[in-house]
């Protein structure tokens, strides 16, 4: 069974959408960090940069129920 962000433990992560959003669970809530993906020619190496974060307070209005 794969994982939900209600089942992540302190400071444990899950990642998104191929690597865009990284999820992680901090007290109260989530943080969700957006990374962007830069890829450097001269280096042939991929970078990723956060480009943005959001804290996403606990709210269990939107769990599902497990069966």
């Amino acid at each position: 069974m794969e994982k939900t962000i209600y089942d992540l433990d302190l400071h444990e992560q899950i990642i998104l959408k191929d690597r865009d959003v990284l999820i992680e669970r901090v007290a109260s809530g989530w943080i969700y960090k957006y990374k962007k993906e830069i890829y450097h020619t001269e280096g042939e190496y991929y970078e990723y940069i956060t480009t943005h974060i959001v804290f996403v307070p606990y709210d269990n209005n939107f769990q599902k129920v497990k069966k």
